[in-house]
């Protein structure tokens, strides 16, 4: 029995026809009796000519064998032959984008457009503009496209638009000479430019000139060289009780000591358990009153992690309890 008698008995919802060209195509009983099926073979569509249908389907319609004009066989379905989408095996397209590319371009030797002047046509071509080599009134030599020329879009080699945008921010730039901003008294201002404004140069009350930008000065973000801010921290550190503020008793930070946080760069997720790479083991240390004590290398990081807890319980635990026990009298002092 051939393959094509055992494929019809598996699937009794396929018929086969016999087309003219002698070869057998399969097509649904379905799709047979809707009338969706239409001989076209012989017919013309463009430079194409369909010869046979195949078995194939594209968007639920029959793909057919066609010969283009230029002798290559390609597979089309029946719909873009018929809506005329496709009338070619990609040659006739190929053929209309090469004429588009030899057509002469416009002469525009010697013509102005702005600050630039069309000195000669390159070979090259730039989404199917032409491209011109110009002169531009500062003297550089640029390649434009003819497009952007004639729309008026490239008028210079780009001084002009840095010009004009120089010029934007001299006229933005508002005069504050004399003008005093804190400590700062504006002195005259600079050529230099920070987040598009003007740098002012300044001279400070304690006698030093320093270089602001406007915008610091106007809205009050600088109002001296440093100094003031320096002068500020130090008036207010008189004022500090160190140990009440930081929490430090003895040089040992309560609030540390009393956290079982790890640190956010510990790579062992425990409080000091440190993996060294060299002995390939988890070195485990402590920290306390300014002192480091190294209490040597484990194997495992849940043996290094009870070392470390018992030298907690050693070391800090005593002293948490002696420091609640002393709190009002060590604050009062």
């Amino acid at each position: 029995m051939s393959r094509l008698a055992i494929l019809l008995r598996l699937l009794p919802c396929l018929k086969v026809l016999k087309h003219e060209s002698g070869k057998f195509i399969i097509i649904s009983k379905g799709r047979e009796l809707m009338g969706k099926f239409k001989d076209i073979t012989g017919q013309r569509f463009g430079r194409l000519v369909a010869i046979h249908p195949t078995n194939k389907r594209k968007h639920k319609s029959v793909v057919w064998e066609c010969q283009c004009d230029c002798g290559k066989v390609v597979e089309i379905n029946a719909k873009s032959l018929i809506s005329g989408n496709t009338k070619s095996c990609g040659c006739l397209q190929r053929e209309v984008r090469s004429k588009n590319r030899k057509k002469p371009a416009k002469d525009i030797m010697g013509q102005r457009f702005g600050r630039l002047v069309a000195i000669r046509l390159t070979d090259k071509r730039k989404n199917r503009s032409a491209v011109w080599e110009c002169q531009c009134d500062c003297g550089k030599v640029v390649e434009v496209k003819a497009g952007n020329l004639h729309n008026g879009s490239t008028k210079s080699c780009g001084c002009l638009a840095q010009e004009i945008f120089s010029q934007n921010r001299k006229n933005k730039a508002k005069d504050i000479s004399n003008q005093r901003f804190g400590r700062l008294v504006a002195i005259r201002p600079t050529d230099k430019r920070k987040y598009n404004s003007v740098v002012w140069e300044c001279q400070c009350d304690c006698g030093k000139v320093i270089e602001v930008k406007a915008t610091g000065l106007i809205n009050g973000q600088t109002k001296s060289c440093g100094c003031l801010l320096r002068d500020i921290k130090y008036e207010s550190g008189k004022n500090i009780n160190m140990n009440e503020r930081f929490g430090l008793i003895e040089n040992t930070s309560i609030s540390i000591i009393k956290s079982k946080k790890p640190r956010k760069d510990s790579t062992t997720g425990q409080r000091g358990v440190i993996y060294d790479k060299r002995s390939s083991k988890y070195a485990v240390q402590i920290g306390f009153k300014k002192k480091t004590y190294h209490l040597g290398y484990y194997n495992t990081v849940e043996e290094a992690t009870k070392v470390r807890k018992r030298a907690e319980e050693m070391l800090y635990e005593p002293f948490l309890k002696w420091f609640e026990e002393n709190r009002e009298n060590l604050f009062s002092k």
